[in-house]
């Protein structure tokens, strides 16, 4: 697939599927990665005579979780274009920033989406029914991104919004109930 997106660049001229003659373009292509594509060149992952011809300008946009400053604008808006009212405390937006959305603003928009199909509102209901899911701290594990203390402390408050018992969460979490206390303590400073 490298190849022929190196060609159609070069070239400027395409194979539509299913003809047997080359179709001239005339494009601008825009290209939008996850990871830094750099780390891909090095590992083999990624053709670096590709990464060179379409690297003339480079735009980090950081994750929504370094921006919680967006999250509930983006929010309001996407509540805005679905018709889902909005009826949010201080403590739920504070609990919004908080979120990780390891999504990104694909998550966010889902979210919203999701509230719509249900006829439902973004209120404290919907918060705490989009924290007590369990799917956001193995996307956390998964992404790299996080410190094990961060996954740790996340699966901590996890378990603690789910059973409200501190000894059930320690029991599940394999320690003394002190352990947690400290635990706690510690995700409190950082």
């Amino acid at each position: 697939m490298q190849a022929k997106l190196l060609r159609a660049i070069e070239r400027r001229k395409v194979f539509p599927l299913g003809s047997a003659s080359e179709v001239d373009i005339a494009a601008r292509f825009l290209f939008s990665a996850d990871a830094t594509i750099e780390d891909k060149v090095r590992g083999g992952a990624f053709r670096a005579d590709l990464f060179y011809r379409i690297s003339t300008v480079s735009i980090r946009i950081p994750p929504l979780r370094e921006r919680p400053g967006d999250i509930l604008p983006l929010l309001r808006h996407f509540c805005a274009g679905q018709g889902v009212a909005v009826a949010l405390a201080d403590d739920d937006q504070q609990r919004l920033r908080r979120y990780p959305w390891p999504g990104n603003i694909r998550e966010l928009r889902n979210f919203v989406a999701g509230l719509a199909v249900r006829g439902a509102a973004l209120d404290a209901a919907a918060v705490a029914a989009l924290l007590d899911r369990p799917g956001p701290i193995l996307d956390l594990i998964r992404s790299g991104e996080r410190t094990l203390a961060e996954v740790e402390a996340e699966y901590t408050a996890y378990l603690l919004r789910k059973y409200r018992n501190k000894s059930r969460v320690a029991r599940i979490l394999g320690i003394s109930r002190k352990s947690l206390y400290n635990k706690l303590k510690r995700h409190e400073r950082h």
